[in-house]
């Protein structure tokens, strides 16, 4: 809330706490305090596929202060797993809305835990995603109707000031690249050494291992000591110095990339990012960029080379990019659907 409240970030961050609070609604937060015991045992209990409840400091917190509110809202999926076995129980009895970011049954103990699960997800009142696939997944377990898929989008008001300007001499870079969660660089930098493409790559120091020493005057890395070391605001310039927003990734089984599609959509760029299955976001649907296969540098460089050679293509890309963002993915959008689930469950 404080890098919200001091413009240091966007609000959309906040899965609508910002926009619940300006409807009237009174938000009480419970901050994950790490140095304490109950924190301390949630953490090792992650390693236990079948044990993990979530985090305890804060469900435990939200027992204590139960008479302080009328409904609790996690836009955390595992925060709330002991809370929604309680209530399933009917030993805890305010309702419980938490929301999923993740599949549930990944990994090689994932269909095992569909059992441990059904207690819990049950126990909540709603548990909508960010997807289709993993709201599916969720209700499969529940063996109802307990999630949706919601549109999750950015802070438009927040990026007013960056808009991506049409003039090709105001470009510094032909893609820009950042991040470091999945991020498959070596593909990606394999895809355009030596040829005359542009690339600017922002990453985190302790990926530098993993990507390949490179002598080319048309690749620029940057390794950043911390993730937060870029401000938003420099962010948006950065993006605004490139034509293209790469999002490069390797085939995962999670969410990976979403936060870099909102950025991206609210700036009005084209789009390229390695397929994952949840994103709900597409680029091709909304004809704002294209998936890129895993593993295949040739799809890199030869998406790029069509996109570049194609101005009009280019352009009609980063309207559709706006667009999408004004009329379909925005934390507006996501408020009001929040709303919904909020009333209908309270």
């Amino acid at each position: 809330m404080n890098e919200y409240a001091e413009g240091k970030k966007p609000s959309h961050h906040l899965y609508g706490i910002v926009e619940l609070q300006k409807l009237g609604y009174q938000i009480v937060i419970i901050d994950p305090k790490k140095n304490t015991v109950l924190f301390k045992l949630s953490s090792l209990m992650r390693r236990l596929p079948f044990f993990y409840v979530g985090n305890l400091q804060q469900q435990v917190s939200a027992i204590v202060n139960y008479r302080k509110y009328d409904l609790i809202y996690a836009p955390c999926q595992d925060t709330t797993i002991f809370l929604g076995v309680l209530s399933f129980l009917k030993i805890f009895k305010k309702p419980i809305i938490a929301l999923a970011h993740h599949p549930f049954l990944s990994g090689r103990l994932g269909g095992l835990r569909k059992i441990s699960l059904y207690l819990s997800i049950n126990g909540h009142s709603a548990f909508p995603a960010l997807s289709k696939v993993v709201s599916d997944q969720i209700n499969s377990i529940s063996r109802g109707a307990i999630s949706k898929e919601m549109h999750w989008g950015p802070d438009l008001q927040f990026f007013r000031t960056t808009k991506i300007s049409n003039d090709k001499k105001s470009f510094e870079y032909d893609l820009v690249a950042i991040g470091r969660t999945g991020r498959d660089y070596k593909t990606f930098i394999s895809a355009f050494i030596n040829t005359d493409i542009k690339v600017k790559i922002f990453c985190n120091i302790l990926l530098k291992n993993q990507i390949p020493k490179i002598i080319t005057d048309n690749i620029s890395i940057e390794f950043l000591q911390t993730d937060e070391q870029l401000t938003y605001k420099e962010i948006n310039t950065i993006y605004n110095s490139a034509k293209i927003l790469a999002i490069p990734m390797f085939a995962q089984d999670s969410l990976c990339g979403l936060t870099s599609i909102t950025d991206g959509i609210a700036i009005g760029m084209p789009i390229l990012a390695t397929k994952n299955n949840y994103i709900n976001i597409d680029p091709e649907e909304n004809a704002f960029g294209y998936w890129i296969n895993a593993n295949n540098s040739d799809d890199w460089f030869n998406t790029v080379n069509t996109i570049l050679k194609d101005p009009l293509l280019f352009e009609k890309m980063g309207n559709n990019a706006i667009s999408t963002a004004q009329k379909k993915f925005n934390i507006e959008k996501y408020t009001e659907e929040l709303v919904e689930i909020l009333e209908q469950r309270n």
